[in-house]
């Protein structure tokens, strides 16, 4: 199982779309930085693809204003996400 980060917006850039394209099934994708808008875009294809394997990170979420618009379990903060860092056998940062 590998960890896929993603820190831009599917809206601005081919990150997401990238990462999305080599997820094996097992895989997990967490939405950092400027990417956790893409909350804001319920087309992105991410939603449809492998909606159940998408995290975002909270405080990300909490600093521009969107964590209400996240479902709990779909959320992490940076506890859980070094914990889910720990459980894949690689992370691969996509920019």
């Amino acid at each position: 199982m590998l960890l896929h980060i993603v820190n831009r917006a599917p809206q601005f850039g081919e990150a997401a779309s990238q990462a999305l394209r080599v997820m094996g099934p097992e895989d997990k994708l967490v939405l950092i930085e400027d990417a956790v808008i893409a909350v804001l875009d319920q087309a992105w294809q991410g939603w449809t693809l492998a909606a159940e394997r998408i995290f975002v990170m909270e405080e990300d979420l909490e600093a521009r204003g969107l964590l209400a618009l996240v479902a709990p379990e779909q959320r992490v903060n940076v506890n859980t996400f070094v914990k889910l860092s720990a459980c894949c056998q690689q992370a691969i940062s996509w920019h």
